[in-house]
Order: structure tokens, then C-alpha cells, then sequence
């Protein structure tokens, strides 16, 4: 297995992965699946956003898994203009963002949250935070250390850029994730009054 920094000519790969944890994930929720090409769309722009941040488990010639590990999250939105992804996001506007009832960065947190969205409280913080973490392995190859591997090749990545701390909301359902967290060095607290059924998981860096 190899891991390494994502390129662009990996992004197709990455969205047919993708695409299978939004079915598992928001189809599970009853939320509605976005269209192929907003998924494409939302990788482009973290792509764009902070390449460093995109990393993937690559076996032979296909990538089996990917992690997004973007900071700070003002970086999304600078692309955004920079870049014309909002200009593309509003020419999809009525017949695929707004059907779906997502926005890119919104996806990226209902996959975190297992089609739900972390609550905005939970995502606030200061700079030398870092809040989003997304993880996904293929199917079969799930429970083999792929995901976590994904995990320590992006705390690194997180510390060069000035982060101190990873405050990561999950599902307090989400057992696999709150395994994965643990063993790369998180500590599980309680988020605190009014987000019941949230953990926050939190990583010294």
C-alpha cells in the first residue's frame, strides 16, 4: 500500500469512492444523494483549496482510500472565488445544489457526520485549530489499519501549517471513527449542553 499526496489526475478515482460513502452514509439518513458531478465539483474545490491537505492509499494502480484534511477552512472559500468554483456552483445551482440541499463544504460535513451535519457550534474555532477530517476506505479493504494510516500521514501535514490542536465532531454512533480517532492519539469528551449525540474528539499535535 502506498500513501501519498493526492494529484488531479486521482480525482475521478477519489469520487467513485466517495460516492459509495454518500450512498452508505446520506442514503442511510434518508438525505438526498447529490448528482456525480457536484461530488466532482466538491473535490475539485478542496483539491484547489489546500492540495497538501488530500491524501490517498493507492494498492497497485487504484486508490482504495482518501482523507481531506483541510486548514485553515477560509482556504475553501478563497478558492472558491480565485478559482471560478462559485461561478460553477451557481451554474448547477437549480438543477443539482439546490435539489440536493447541500453545498460542497455542506457534504463534506453530512460524510464526516454520517448524513448528519455537525452541529455550528462544534465547528467553531480558534486558528490553530483544525476542524474537518474526512476519511473513506473501499469496502473491502475496511478493518486493515487503511484508514488510520490515512490519519497519521495527515496530523503531520496538520502540524507544519501551525496546528496545535484537531477538534473533530462524530456521531456518538459512530464507533468505527471513534476507533480509528483513538488509536491515532484523540481523547473522547463530551461536547458539552445542547449537542447530545455528538462525541468531540480531541488531538494534542
Amino acid at each position: 500500500m502506498i500513501y501519498a499526496v493526492a494529484k488531479r489526475r486521482d480525482l475521478a478515482a477519489i469520487a467513485r469512492l466517495v460516492a459509495e460513502a454518500v450512498a452508505e452514509r446520506l442514503g442511510e439518513a434518508g438525505t438526498h444523494r447529490p448528482a456525480p458531478i457536484l461530488i466532482e465539483q466538491s473535490l475539485r474545490l478542496f483539491f484547489d483549496a489546500d492540495p497538501r491537505s488530500f491524501l490517498v492509499a493507492q494498492q497497485g494502480a487504484e486508490i482504495v482510500g482518501y482523507a481531506f484534511a483541510p486548514h485553515p477552512k477560509s482556504a475553501l472559500w478563497r478558492a472558491a472565488v480565485v478559482r471560478g468554483h462559485a461561478l460553477r456552483w451557481l451554474w448547477h445551482w437549480p438543477g443539482g445544489w439546490r435539489k440536493s440541499g447541500v453545498s460542497p463544504l455542506r457534504l463534506m460535513l453530512l460524510i464526516q457526520g454520517r448524513g448528519q451535519l455537525v452541529p455550528p457550534a462544534l465547528r467553531r474555532g480558534g486558528k490553530d485549530e483544525a476542524r474537518v477530517l474526512v476519511v473513506g476506505v473501499r469496502a473491502d479493504l475496511r478493518g486493515r489499519g487503511v484508514g488510520t494510516t490515512l490519519v497519521r500521514h495527515a496530523l503531520p501535514a496538520w502540524r507544519h501549517r501551525g496546528v496545535r490542536r484537531a477538534r473533530l465532531a462524530i456521531p456518538a454512533d459512530d464507533p468505527t471513527a471513534r476507533r480509528l480517532l483513538l488509536r491515532v492519539g484523540f481523547q473522547a469528551t463530551e461536547p458539552g449542553w445542547g449537542q447530545r449525540g455528538w462525541l468531540v474528539m480531541l488531538g494534542d499535535l
